[in-house]
């Protein structure tokens, strides 16, 4: 008897497989949803605004839902409908024969087929519809302007918030009905009722009238599109500028008109041939609509550009220009600019020197963006704590003298924790947060060419007025991504008393989401995907979570519907470190203004902008604060009049506090915002032009010049030619800079933003414009225009004879020799005396780490002539005669030893001094050369009071 063995086999896959992978897949993004939607309700509660929260999710889910289940019912009902009248029987042919198999395949499973491809086309509508939500707000919520536009006479309200969602729902309306169209094409031609290659009829008369009733309809809504079209010329860029040109007025314009009535007439004669059934009236129609399109959309105005606008173009397009130029004007809030002529004389006396009390004295020796080094040099303090490499500037009263001031805030840097103590209780529970602000004048040095700190150490040390509360930084632009406070685990705070230990502290503010449920720390330790946060033993039920804690990202998670500066700056008010950040409200829809691309006109040479969206209307409409220590953030509304803010007011009521909440503590340290000014900038380079004619011309246009000082810098320590420092404006744009100043004609000082301009394609300055922070008239542009008939050196110029000078040349060569380089800072140009007066600070600092500038020497020049001495006032009295230096105030030394008028020790200071120069010049540090001559002739010079002898002269 034979005996068989049974191989083994594999069992077979289950029924279930494919369901449980897909039931596994959709809870998985559900659950991911979930998490990340109840953070963030969760976060919104902490800060204050869970109705912005709910406000955009239930408009997201509304459009979704709405548009998204049109889409797929529109969709799905045209399928259906194209099944159902399908013809009972089909003459036979081969291509019958063919698509008999896909009949046979699909038709047991059609109501599946049709639920899941409709459901798809709804999903990707709904998604694409909820991300419209701000255009479906802003119309929902719209403001008026009060102004019209000048073709159409509609409220400009119409232009910014209702064209833009007409258009949107237009798009949706034709792709629902072209896919539409589509599926029901194939559906008939599926299903037999269109029959390409058969013999006989090639429609069924059921099929012909539900695709000309769908071509109809698509043809109907194209009308519309044409109707549309008509009001979206007051963005047309066919003319010289933006908005409707003479062309688009009589040309295009009533084309548009024509279009939209005779795609009516098409549309009805494709409804027609549901009771006609001739295919020549929709052929007819079809081809009426494309030569209708090609001779009067495209032809007629192309005739009339060139035979009638172009042969007198300057004529004909004169008052479409004046549209445009009224417009921009009042778009960028610079129909305001006072511009006035300024002689810009090439001498200037000391009387007129001394005269100038408010912007020589305050002149800005320090450059934010390069001493960022320097600050962490001098008050690190530990190798944790850190500065921004670009620090901000703001100006503090103390004592009853105004000054502006270099301003950062001591915040935690993890990067220079030593791998052993990267683990995640140092990371996350342990150094938490960043300790102290720091302030020094912007127009002063301490001895050694280091900033003199007003505010400094930790604990903090400095006057009153810039004392705070809670010194700890929880939240600051380099703030950790997450940490845990309130923990069992004590948070790092900086130095002990003793300066050997390390003082701790434990957080006591309301900052933070409470973490007192095992379900939130399950949520968070999936969201963070870090198992410690829900099994770590160091956290308490009163334990708070930190999380996007840089003040830019909190006040754009609260007010998404802003533009934000990209420049947070801290504060010391009433006795809080308060971040300050502007929000802009924009729009690309103001009819006839210019559009520019924000990204670019806010890039210079020193930021680079992340978003590059096109702006034709900006208001700096908010004012936000972010508490440094609770991470409170506070909108106070800034510009009451505009109708954009006014109607995302509407959208979320009571969000945004009105301007009469803002202390005056607040608003003394208000900024006029950086990237807001460089719009401006970019805008009245060509907009100061106010007639037709000379726009047109153009010769009249300025531009900002491109920063010399980086080139420079490059060049003078062998990084670059010496040939690419020509003077040109190729390169990042120069930015803007703050200062005190007191502009020409006025009598005081006031904290302003300025910015130079030279001529188009050429480097000759021609003006300088400066906007006023001052609480009395903020907002304020001044211009200078000056002479056209003289060349006035502009910034690339005066660098490029800085470096050409001899004696300049030498010195800054010998500087960079050895150990050391040169960096210069900020080239400062000053209205003062009926002249310029160009200032720029030249720094030291060692080729390798650890590198931080200190202030060497300042170059200086009016006119023609160049000064390069070691203090401001000496290059003053170069330049001007003896004692012009005087007009700069000698600053109170910082506290310290009080310099000896014991000639012995004068003596005894000098010596040391001049020991220090040689040895530093024996080991070719000519950084510290320069300090110890400086030294060296303070100590002669006090020898010389003491002795009654004459000074030591300027080398």
């Amino acid at each position: 008897m034979a005996v068989h063995t049974r191989v083994p086999t594999l069992p077979g896959r289950p029924r279930l497989f494919a369901p449980v992978v897909v039931i596994v897949l959709l809870l998985l993004v559900l659950g991911g949803v979930f998490v990340s939607l109840y953070t963030d309700l969760l976060w919104f509660r902490e800060t204050g605004y869970p109705t912005v929260f709910t406000t955009v999710l239930k408009t997201k889910v509304l459009l979704f839902f709405a548009f998204g289940l049109l889409m797929a019912a529109v969709i799905g009902a045209n399928v259906a409908v194209a099944y159902r009248v399908r013809p009972p029987f089909r003459p036979m042919s081969l291509e019958q024969q063919n698509l008999e198999r896909y009949r046979v395949a699909i038709e047991p499973y059609l109501l599946p087929v049709l639920l899941v491809v409709s459901g798809l086309f709804g999903v990707f509508a709904g998604l694409s519809a909820a991300s419209h939500w701000r255009t479906w707000l802003l119309w929902r919520h719209a403001q008026p302007f009060g102004q019209t536009d000048p073709q159409f006479h509609k409220d400009v309200s119409y232009f910014t918030f209702t064209y833009p969602f007409q258009r949107f729902v237009l798009g949706f309306v034709l792709v629902v009905l072209i896919l539409s169209l589509l599926a029901a094409a194939v559906t008939h031609y599926l299903f037999g009722g269109v029959r390409l290659q058969t013999t006989g009829e090639k429609i069924s008369v059921a099929a012909r009238v539900h695709l000309s009733v769908l071509i109809g309809l698509v043809v109907m809504a194209k009308a519309l599109a044409y109707w549309l079209d008509r009001y979206g010329l007051a963005f047309s860029l066919r003319g010289v500028v933006q908005g409707a040109s003479y062309t688009d007025v009589h040309a295009v314009l009533p084309a548009k008109t024509m279009l939209a009535g005779i795609a009516v007439i098409c549309a009805l004669l494709f409804f027609a041939n549901i009771v006609v059934r001739n295919i020549l009236l929709p052929a007819g129609a079809l081809a009426l609509l494309v030569i209708s399109a090609v001779v009067v959309g495209g032809i007629y105005p192309a005739v009339v550009q060139k035979f009638q606008v172009k042969p007198n173009e300057v004529v004909r397009e004169g008052p479409y220009i004046q549209r445009n130029i009224d417009a921009t004007r009042q778009a960028y809030q610079i129909d305001n600019a006072v511009i006035t002529q300024y002689p810009a004389v090439s001498t200037a006396t000391q009387a007129a020197l001394r005269g100038d009390t408010g912007t020589v004295p305050n002149a800005r020796l320090l450059d934010p963006n390069i001493l960022g080094p320097s600050f962490k040099k001098a008050q690190g303090i530990r190798n944790y704590f850190g500065f921004n490499s670009s620090l901000d500037i703001d100006r503090y009263t103390v004592a009853g003298k105004t000054l502006d001031y270099v301003v950062a805030v001591r915040e935690l840097d993890q990067s220079q924790l030593r791998p052993d103590q990267q683990n995640w209780i140092n990371l996350h529970l342990t150094y938490t947060h960043g300790n102290g602000f720091v302030a020094a004048p912007a127009n002063q040095t301490a001895d050694d060419g280091l900033p003199n700190f007003t505010v400094k150490n930790i604990p903090m040390t400095g006057p009153a007025e810039m004392s705070v509360e809670h010194s700890q930084i929880y939240y600051g632009e380099n703030s950790p991504d997450y940490s845990i406070v309130d923990t069992k685990q004590p948070e790092i705070d900086g130095p002990g008393g003793d300066n050997s230990s390390q003082a701790t502290i434990t957080y006591t503010g309301p900052g933070g989401v409470k973490l007192d449920s095992g379900f939130r720390k399950l949520l968070y330790a999936l969201k963070f995907k870090e198992k410690n946060i829900l099994l770590s033993s160091s956290l308490t039920n009163d334990s708070k979570l930190m999380y996007i804690r840089s003040p830019k990202e909190r006040v754009a998670k609260v007010a998404p519907f802003l533009q934000l500066d990209s420049d947070p700056y801290p504060a010391v008010v009433d006795g809080q470190l308060l971040w300050i950040v502007d929000g802009y409200t924009t729009s690309s829809g103001y009819p006839y203004s210019q559009r520019t691309q924000f990204g670019e006109a806010t890039t210079d040479s020193r930021t680079s902008a992340t978003v590059n969206t096109d702006v034709n209307y900006i208001r700096n409409s908010v004012k936000a604060t972010v508490d440094a220590y609770t991470g409170k953030v506070t909108l106070y509304t800034w510009d009451e009049t505009d109708p954009v803010l006014k109607t995302w007011k509407s959208v979320f009521p009571g969000m945004v506090l009105p301007k009469s909440a803002i202390s005056s503590a607040l608003q003394k340290h208000l900024r006029y915002p950086e990237d807001l000014f460089k719009v401006q900038r970019e805008m009245l380079a060509h907009y100061h032009v106010t007639t037709p004619t000379a726009f047109y011309g153009g010769e009249d246009f300025w531009q900002v010049p491109a920063d010399p000082t980086q080139t420079a810098t490059q060049v003078l320590n062998g990084q670059a030619s010496a040939g690419s420092t020509t003077g040109d404006n190729s390169g990042p744009a120069q930015p803007p800079y703050y200062a005190l100043l007191q502009f020409p004609g006025r009598s005081t000082s006031a904290f302003s933003l300025t910015s130079t301009f030279v001529a188009r394609g050429a480097s000759n300055l021609t003006a300088f414009a400066s906007v006023s922070s001052d609480p009395t008239d903020y907002g304020a542009i001044r211009v200078l225009q000056l002479p056209k008939n003289t060349a006035i050196p502009g910034p690339g110029q005066v660098a490029n004879q800085f470096e050409s000078t001899s004696s300049v040349s030498k010195s800054l060569s010998l500087l960079r020799t050895g150990g050391s380089e040169v960096v210069l800072g900020n080239l400062l140009t000053l209205p003062v005396g009926q002249g310029l007066l160009y200032i720029e600070p030249v720094y030291t600092q060692a080729k390798n780490e650890p590198k931080y500038p200190i202030l060497n020497s300042v170059i200086v020049s009016f006119g023609n002539k160049i000064a390069y001495e070691a203090t401001l006032s000496a290059a003053l009295d170069d330049l001007f005669g003896k004692g012009a230096g005087t007009v700069v105030k000698v600053p109170t030394p910082p506290p310290g030893p009080t310099p000896s008028t014991n000639v012995a020790a004068e003596i005894a200071a000098a010596q040391k001094a001049y020991d220090d120069g040689q040895a530093a010049l024996k080991s070719g540090d000519f950084a510290a050369y320069g300090q110890a001559q400086a030294r060296l002739k303070a100590a002669l010079d006090q020898l010389a009071k003491v002795t009654g002898a004459s000074p030591t002269p300027t080398p």
